[in-house]
């Protein structure tokens, strides 16, 4: 699937770099935990290697911001479980009320596919994805109206970060 406002790259991960992720978001602790959340004890901020941190941070910025012709800084970098049952709504990264002004550009690494359900999809753009372990997809999340379907059975992980322009 292409789509100009999409950048999509297979095998960016090795298989063995994805399991390697998700090793390390089950050896990560939970740093912040907020009652009743739907974000609760999801997500983690690892600390990478000097190795993964050259392709989660800087050869995903440098292909993201050729790709899109804009200069971006990281502005977060964190890794996320989407269980049964977790979907999201479609939304603009800056937040309902521009709270998050720093999310320009979003960049998903899919660290698995054995789960059912969990398509991203871009209903502006008459678009729905269905990911592949080891994928990059990078877009405008501010601009984009994007969403997540209802995982229905097993564990979706992603490694997830988000630019904003310089």
């Amino acid at each position: 699937m292409m789509h100009k406002d999409l950048l999509i790259i297979d095998d960016f991960l090795s298989y063995d770099e994805c399991d390697e992720l998700v090793e390390l978001y089950h050896d990560t602790d939970v740093i912040i935990e907020q009652e009743d959340n739907v974000w609760t004890g999801r997500g983690r901020w690892p600390t990478y290697t000097d190795v993964q941190k050259i392709k989660l941070k800087e050869k995903r910025k440098l292909l993201t911001q050729d790709y899109f012709n804009k200069k971006l800084e990281l502005s977060n970098l964190h890794m996320m479980v989407w269980e049964v049952g977790h979907e999201m709504t479609p939304h603009s990264d800056y937040g309902a009320n521009n709270e998050f002004p720093g999310r320009d550009y979003a960049s998903v690494i899919y660290l698995n596919e054995d789960y059912v359900g969990g398509d991203i999809y871009f209903p502006d753009l008459g678009v729905t994805h269905k990911p592949k372990k080891s994928q990059l997809v990078s877009f405008h999340g501010g601009n984009t109206f994007h969403g997540v379907k209802r995982i229905s059975e097993g564990t979706r992980f992603t490694n997830i970060c988000w630019f904003q322009n310089v």
